[in-house]
Formats: C-alpha cells, structure tokens, sequence
C-alpha cells in the first residue's frame, strides 16, 4: 500500500512539473514574440526600411511581374514616385532594375531623385527590379506619355540580357507581339529561364502568405544583413562563400556563386546571350528612334556589377581572384565595349558608372553593404547620379 502511494505522489509530482514546464514554455513564447513585435515596432518608428522589393510582385501578362500600388512610395502606376500622382509633363523619365528603382535605400536617395536634384528637373521613376530589355522596350512608349526631354536608361550587363529570354517565355505577350523576322526571339525558346522571381510574384487577388509577411519585416531585414557578419567568424565558411573585403576602406562581402552566374549570363561564346546582345541592339535603336520622335533623347548609363566595381581595387591589395571572376569581369568589359561601340554609331549618347563608383570605393569608401548584396547604399547610388550629370548633363547644357 505504502509502495502504491508512493508510486501515486511520483506521479503526481510529475504532472505538476510538466504542467510547470509546459507553462514556463507558454510564458518564454510570448515574452519572447512579444519582445519581437516591440523590436519591429521600435525599428519601423526609427524609419529603418525593410528591404522590400519584390516579395509580394504582382503577375503582369506584359511586364511579367508589376509592383502592387498599396506599397510605400508606389505610386497609382505602379512606380517608385511616392504617393502623389504625376500627370502632365515630366523633365526626365527613367528608366532601369532594381538599380534604378533603388534597392535598400529610401526613394529620396536613389539615383533618379539624386539627378533631379543636381539638375533641377523633374523626374519620373519607372525603374522595376527584375525588369529588362523587353520591359524598358515596351515602358518607353509610357513614358512619351509625361512629354520628356530626356530618357535616361540604367542598363546592367550582368542580367539584363539574360532578363530577355526570362520576359519572354514568362508573358506570351513579346512571342505574339514583338518577335518580328527583323528581331527574332525565336531563339529564347531553348533557353534557361530558371529563375527564383517565379516564386515571388502572385497574383493580384491574392495574399502574401506568412513566409512573405516574414520576408517584409523589420526584423528579417535585420537578420539578413546581420547574417554575413556572423558569417564572417566562421573564416572557412566565409570564405567558401564569398571573397571577403575587410580594410579601412571597404568592407563587404562578394558572391562567389553570383560572379560564377554573372559571368554566364555575360559570357558571348553562349548562343543566348550573344543572340540577346543583338536583340538589344535592335531595340535600344527602335526606342531611340521612338524617343527621337517625340523630341526626346534616350541616353543609356552602364552600370557595373559589384565585381567589376571591385575588380582592381582586390587586384591592387594582392587578393587572388579565382578564373570565373576574372572571365566575369573580362565579359561585362566586352559587353560594354561591343554596345558602346554600336550605340555611338547612332549618336545614342552613353554614360559609364564605373569610373564613378572605382573612384568613390577608393576614396570614400562604404558605398555597397556590409553583406553580399550587390546594390550600393546612398552614397553608390550618388555616384550613379554624378556620372550620368557630369558625362551627360553638363555636355547637354554646353551645346
């Protein structure tokens, strides 16, 4: 009996300690999901962005994906210009990615409303992340809407042909409108288009799911760029990963695994990017031509990739830069070098960001993130700006 008792009392003992234990959980769960909702509270009220851009992209049977109007900063159109609507004439439009709509910086700060406040003129941002040859080809006859002297293009090699093949397939638009036996994109239908953007975009009825609401938070921004700093302690990992810049100077970090594709979707001897190459020739001359008639000029600025921006100045500290990196730096020179050749035959002006970015990483400084994102922060972008005013702007006016 006393042996049934004590067995009875353990027992018991035991419930009382796993509902203990249960409880004690409860409470360290919310303690805890409280004390994340404050820190994202805390954080969105200091004004610090999350990096949002194409989460919650929704489906567009000619753009492919589109920006939903209820973001901030996105205007009834669809793009980057804040609330207030724009109608009537614009100075500038312009036009471009995820480099021109200004990934991880307030729209204040990315290049088109840092060209508008050194030239003085009024601009329209129709830069979109993701968004390519074919995009820029069918927004320039939205932009003729706004009456602009000028459209400025930012064009960036490192996916930007690849982008046509990816339009495409994705909207059967550019099969049954656009491919003409003058520009035959007949040639995309072998092509690779994978691409991790398919997973992003939804349609317009729909609701982000939690992993999306998670994505656009305070609190993952957060994370991801905290990420690559605790990476750094893991030395091998790290350097597995990614080419580490870490001096007074600059310190980020640099893809391996982006320079390996961005060198692919640059590389010339492949059949899709030099039929593509051709292709943007086509029709960067069919939208100046365009633009021309509408008494407007197309200028196009090159933008670099992080590795070519970063390539002599890792040469000049002794670091060794594997093969791909150097035959990814090698393709986007000839690249730029073929189009600016082409585009000078037709008196289409150019500008080249690179020598202002080199200048601003060797004498500021600190101008991408400290992870391995290869958008710049606010002072990249000024160099964007500062190469289109000084290499375009100032020519302009002198005429």
């Amino acid at each position: 009996m006393a042996y049934q008792q004590q067995v009875m009392e353990t027992f018991r003992a035991y419930d009382m300690s796993a509902s203990t234990n249960l409880k004690n959980l409860i409470l360290l769960l919310t303690t805890t999901l409280v004390a994340l909702l404050f820190v994202e509270l805390a954080l969105h009220l200091l004004g610090i962005p999350p990096r949002q851009l194409t989460q919650e992209m929704i489906r567009d049977d000619i753009l492919v994906n589109r920006m939903p109007t209820d973001y901030p900063e996105i205007d009834g159109k669809g793009f980057r210009n804040g609330k207030s609507e724009v109608s009537g004439h614009v100075d500038i439009v312009t036009l471009g990615d995820s480099h021109t709509y200004g990934y991880n910086v307030p729209m204040s700060d990315n290049w088109p409303s840092q060209i508008s406040r050194l030239t003085g003129q009024s601009v329209y941002n129709m830069g979109i992340g993701g968004y390519g040859i074919l995009q820029y080809a069918y927004l320039v006859d939205r932009a003729m809407e706004f009456k602009p002297r000028h459209i400025m293009l930012g064009l960036y090699l490192a996916n930007d042909l690849k982008d046509i093949c990816y339009a495409y397939r994705m909207a059967p638009y550019w099969k049954e409108n656009y491919s003409t036996e003058e520009l035959n994109l007949a040639y995309c239908d072998a092509a690779d288009v994978k691409d991790a953007r398919t997973e992003n975009a939804h349609s317009e009825n729909s609701s982000p799911g939690i992993a999306e609401i998670l994505k656009n938070s305070h609190l993952w921004a957060l994370w991801d760029r905290a990420k690559p700093a605790l990476e750094r302690t893991l030395v091998k990992r790290s350097m597995n990963k990614y080419i580490v810049v870490d001096d007074d100077k600059n310190s980020t970090l640099i893809s391996r695994y982006l320079v390996k594709e961005h060198g692919k979707y640059m590389d010339p001897e492949e059949t899709e990017v030099s039929r593509s190459l051709e292709a943007t020739k086509k029709i960067i001359r069919r939208m100046a031509e365009k633009s021309n008639r509408a008494g407007a000029t197309l200028v196009i600025m090159f933008i670099p990739s992080k590795e070519l921006a970063f390539h002599d100045y890792l040469r000049d500290r002794n670091i060794n830069l594997p093969d791909y990196y150097e035959k990814a730096f090698e393709n986007e020179i000839f690249l730029k070098s073929e189009l600016s050749a082409f585009l000078n035959t037709l008196d289409i002006p150019t500008v080249d960001a690179a020598p202002a970015v080199i200048s601003a990483l060797n004498e500021s400084g600190e101008i991408y993130t400290k992870d391995d994102d290869g958008h710049p922060v606010t002072a990249g972008y000024h160099a964007y700006a500062t190469a289109m005013y000084q290499n375009y702007w100032t020519k302009f006016l002198a005429r």
